[in-house]
């Protein structure tokens, strides 16, 4: 294991625990929520800035396809968050808050 990947794993550890924490003292709100890792579409080399993903169901599987935004998102004037990814019906499923 290379020294930058053991740095990235000790802070992932870090960024999980102290979110455990937060899921342990909001049980209730913990219960809507889920923490999801973006490696795969990071390996896809997915821009969410100018891609979102759409998702739908078919039988037991959920098949997420990315497509182009109309336009990149322009970081001026536009709130703190952006949809990932949508289900069919255009209902939000992932917000990435930057």
């Amino acid at each position: 294991m290379t020294t930058e990947r053991t740095v990235t794993l000790k802070e992932d550890i870090a960024f999980l625990k102290a979110i455990g924490e937060v899921f342990e003292q909001y049980p209730e709100a913990g219960k809507k929520y889920a923490i999801a890792s973006l490696a795969l579409e990071a390996e896809m080399g997915i821009d969410f800035e100018r891609q979102r993903g759409v998702s739908r169901v078919e039988g037991d599987r959920i098949v997420t396809k990315f497509v182009d935004r109309g336009e990149p998102i322009q970081r001026s004037g536009i709130p703190p968050r952006i949809c990932l990814e949508e289900d069919e019906h255009g209902n939000c499923l992932e917000w990435w808050y930057y």
